[in-house]
């Protein structure tokens, strides 16, 4: 089994290797060499939307993320999480287990996807307004996830989504050689950031002082635009 040290070098130095899409596939396949589960989900967007932006799910179905959001409203874990950012608690800290196998939450979203414990993590970058949820699952009901592992999911999940900004970026927002340094960010249709550079948030500070916080502070350009907007030549693809 990979220790801590190891998995935090392997997801930097071998993440930019990864296909455009798939590091958080490969990455989450790391983190269970590091801390044993069966499945996970991986999601992230603005924290006022009770609904994922992007999202990844690890030997589940994509029909999973759907119901989650469905049962966002109900579920205790959402709310804990919230409050302690960065730290990571399972469903058993906030809903005792006589109570929540009983339940319609655990009906209904939890057990026809055979899970039975969950440890889930909630992060947000202050600069960018972007949110992370991290949870990952056991299909045993007997095999609670302990302090020790709670510990290094707390610092693996910064380190996920840190490697996971410079692979997406190192693999394609590199200018070609002997050109203006660009800095990019992702965006939906709505201008949400999904992936953002701190020089682009420096360049929007510096222009955009009362910018909102996670999104773009203009209209996002028809894909083929290239032009100034506020002194900021932009190109949208």
């Amino acid at each position: 089994m990979a220790t801590l040290d190891e998995f935090i070098s392997a997801i930097y130095r071998h993440g930019v290797d990864q296909p455009d899409g798939d590091f958080r596939q490969w990455a989450l396949a790391e983190l269970q060499q590091l801390i044993p589960f069966d499945a996970a989900i991986w999601g992230s967007g603005p924290i006022s939307k009770p609904r994922f932006h992007t999202v990844s799910t690890f030997n589940l179905p994509r029909d999973f993320a759907r119901a989650l959001e469905e049962t966002m409203q109900d579920n205790p874990l959402l709310p804990a999480i919230g409050e302690r950012p960065g730290v990571p608690i399972s469903m058993d800290e906030v809903f005792a287990d006589r109570k929540f196998f009983r339940s319609p939450l655990y009906r209904t979203t939890f057990q026809p996807f055979g899970i039975e414990r969950i440890l889930s993590s909630h992060t947000v970058e202050p600069r960018s307004g972007l949110h992370t949820l991290l949870t990952i699952y056991r299909s045993d009901r007997k095999q609670k996830f302990t302090a020790e592992e709670k510990a290094v999911q707390t610092r693996a999940i910064y380190h996920l989504i840190h490697a996971a900004a410079q692979a997406f970026f190192l693999a394609v927002t590199r200018p070609c050689a002997n050109t203006t340094r660009e800095f990019g960010a992702v965006c939906d249709r709505e201008g949400v950031f999904h992936e953002v550079e701190e020089s682009f948030l420096d360049l929007l500070d510096e222009n955009f002082p009362q910018r909102p916080q996670n999104r773009l502070p203009f209209v996002l350009p028809q894909v083929g635009f290239a032009g100034t907007i506020e002194r900021i030549f932009i190109q949208a693809e």
